[in-house]
């Protein structure tokens, strides 16, 4: 066990003959340090990486977590000395997480933390814009979400209700034609 002094004595002996006792010595086994620089950080909405520097002799590292700072702890990951990182999947987002990492060797372990991290919930695209091409087209566009893969386009005739989507697009902008000449439209992009 790491930090625990141990004393030893002994005997020299033969078949026929046991010499006095010689001793004590003493030694300190070497204390295991913990993980340094430890990081989380939000990857996605439902994901947080934790990462942090190696520690001398581990033999690999227990990743715990917890919903609050003070609170109890559970046992979320295990990896080997060489993996410095760990990503947590599965989260829900806008809920803070707490992180502490132990370095382990044996049946010794020593901890670091806590450190936090917030899965954000996604935004929606911004600045949305509708501007007339011609007499029958309206290119709209708008500002990337963070984290979007794609964006739905949808189209109404009024403002508040009866919006279909009309295009699923991985770009900023989407050509909206063959629309009728002197009609108002409204679009969301979700």
């Amino acid at each position: 066990r790491a930090d625990t002094r141990n004393y030893y004595k002994w005997e020299a002996y033969n078949s026929s003959s046991i010499s006095p006792q010689a001793g004590p010595v003493s030694a300190t086994t070497k204390t295991l340090p913990a993980p340094t620089s430890l990081k989380a950080v939000a990857l996605t909405t439902s994901s947080i990486q934790v990462t942090w520097r190696a520690a001398n002799y581990a033999e690999g590292y227990k990743i715990y977590r917890s919903t609050s700072r003070t609170g109890e702890y559970e046992l979320v990951g295990v990896t080997n000395a060489d993996e410095l990182s760990f990503d947590d999947t599965g989260l829900t987002s806008n809920v803070t997480y707490y992180y502490k990492v132990a370095s382990i060797c044996g049946p010794s372990e020593k901890e670091t933390g806590p450190v936090s991290a917030t899965p954000k919930k996604m935004t929606g695209a911004t600045n949305l814009q509708a501007v007339p091409q011609d007499f029958s087209s309206i290119l709209i566009s708008w500002t990337a979400a963070p984290e979007a893969d794609g964006y739905k386009v949808l189209r109404s005739l009024m403002q508040t209700t009866g919006y279909e989507e009309i295009a699923d697009v991985t770009g900023t902008q989407y050509l909206d034609d063959n629309l009728g000449s002197s009609t108002k439209y409204y679009y969301k992009v979700v």
